[in-house]
């Protein structure tokens, strides 16, 4: 018993179970009966469990605010009644009680009366006073037999110091009608239907506990639906809860049938397997959960900050690297682009050397040639004019013509020794004046070739730069 409750001081669910046959003491195992009257040593399980709780409320009070309450209900003739306020506000006949499954809260009985109390005996004075609605009566195995499933519940709420949240658990004490034989109760009428309804309840039970604890039925369906009691005891058996299960034998010869029955029942059962998580209250549980993530950001934006951006700020780390590839690249392309200014100045230097050592090999190719004047008749001599020879040859022959001209105006008489003159010419001299006329044409060509390499070179840079 101590396990389960320190289990519920940390959010989990705990049920204790009693079966057996009528008249095998389950109620008065559990003390689901009034123990006003007994002795310490035979009080029953809840007297003792209402102790250790208000003992570990008490020492928790340092830690947590704790609310304690408690409900009581039966199931009889397979309706809920609530015993703790059996008339319902304002004394009517029946009050409407629903069961209905809260995906945090589990099963959830509505409309049913919870009261708080702040210490044992205000608890147990509550166990009392359900226990006097709770429906019994006499057959032939017990004078005081119950005709319902009893279900007293304790929740414990507690809003811890530490600032982690909420946490709830609650503990349900079941304590079952004990299945019975009509030939041995000898029950008529109305207590016969009550025996009728308990055995239905208890099949039900029975049909989910060989679902959930025998595997050779391989039953992917399990019917909590086909009775109150199952639907009740949902959480307890396969669910959210730590289950113990109280097995009440008779220890009479002609009650062996269903003792072994209820052994096999408690084997069954002992094959089940729940799920227990501890129960936080949803709306603590969204705010931890939202803190949680503003500190994960807050501590995010610092790192940033800092320049150590862990795995968190991958993208901030993506966007750092983009930011330095691109300041490399505007880096190189600045590079290029000064180098390309240089080779521009340098072939701008270069392009004006080579004109001006053109313009020097036409000053020095021809007699009477100038580059200023001539340029225009020199350029028809450049790459993609039809016929450069030819107007080679013609430059020098416009240029041989003027110079004849010139020297038929000046005076004949006074230079008898002109090569122009009108008397006839000596062979000699005239083989003399072809022959340097034919050198001067040569040198005028290897000029004009020397000049046309010249201005194909410029062209190249400058096409190049």
């Amino acid at each position: 018993a101590a396990p389960l409750v320190a289990g519920l001081f940390q959010g989990h669910n705990a049920t204790l179970l009693a079966y057996g046959q009528t008249g095998a003491g389950k109620t008065f195992t559990l003390g689901s009966s009034s123990s006003a009257s007994l002795p310490p040593e035979l009080l029953g399980i809840i007297p003792r469990f209402v102790n250790a709780i208000f003992r570990s409320v008490y020492g928790r009070q340092s830690q947590a605010d704790l609310v304690v309450k408690c409900s009581f209900v039966e199931i009889y003739n397979e309706e809920i009644n609530d015993l703790l306020d059996p008339h319902g506000p304002g004394g009517a006949e029946r009050k409407i009680i629903t069961i209905r499954e809260d995906p945090l809260s589990g099963i959830v009985v509505g409309g049913i009366k919870e009261v708080e109390v702040r210490k044992a005996a205000e608890l147990m004075r509550c166990l009392e006073k359900g226990i006097a609605f709770r429906s019994t009566g006499a057959t032939l195995m017990n004078d005081q037999s119950s005709r319902s499933h009893a279900i007293f519940t304790v929740t414990i709420d507690q809003e811890l110091h530490d600032g982690s949240g909420g946490l709830s658990a609650k503990i349900r004490f079941v304590d079952l009608a004990g299945s019975e034989r009509l030939k041995k109760t000898g029950t008529v009428g109305e207590r016969f239907k009550e025996g009728v309804s308990i055995n239905q309840g208890l099949l039900a039970l029975g049909n989910v506990i060989s679902a959930l604890g025998d595997p050779t039925l391989n039953k992917t369906h399990v019917p909590y639906r086909d009775s109150k009691i199952t639907r009740l005891l949902q959480d307890s058996l396969g669910g959210n809860s730590r289950t113990v299960m109280i097995a009440c034998v008779s220890p009479a010869d002609a009650n062996f049938a269903e003792s072994l029955n209820t052994l096999k029942y408690a084997n069954r059962a002992k094959n089940i397997r729940n799920v227990v998580m501890v129960n936080r209250d949803p709306n603590t549980t969204e705010l931890l959960r939202l803190k949680e993530r503003i500190q994960e950001l807050e501590l995010e934006v610092l790192r940033s900050r800092r320049g150590e951006a862990g795995v968190s700020t991958v993208e901030g780390d993506a966007v750092q690297k983009a930011l330095q590839r691109l300041e490399k690249e505007n880096a190189r392309l600045r590079e290029d682009l000064e180098a390309t200014e240089l080779s521009l100045r340098e072939a701008t230097e270069e392009a004006l050397t080579f004109r001006v050592k053109c313009d020097h090999l036409m000053r020095s190719g021809c007699v009477g040639f100038t580059p200023s004047k001539d340029r225009s008749r020199l350029d028809a001599g450049t790459p993609g004019s039809e016929d450069p020879g030819s107007t080679r040859r013609s430059l020098f022959e416009s240029k041989l013509a003027d110079h004849r001209a010139e020297q038929s105006r000046g005076d004949g008489d006074d230079d008898e020794d002109d090569a122009f003159s009108d008397r006839p010419a000596d062979p000699f001299e005239a083989e003399a004046h072809a022959d340097e006329d034919a050198r001067e044409e040569a040198e005028f060509q290897t000029s004009q070739r020397a000049l046309q390499a010249t201005v194909t070179q410029i062209d190249e840079v400058l096409e190049e730069k």
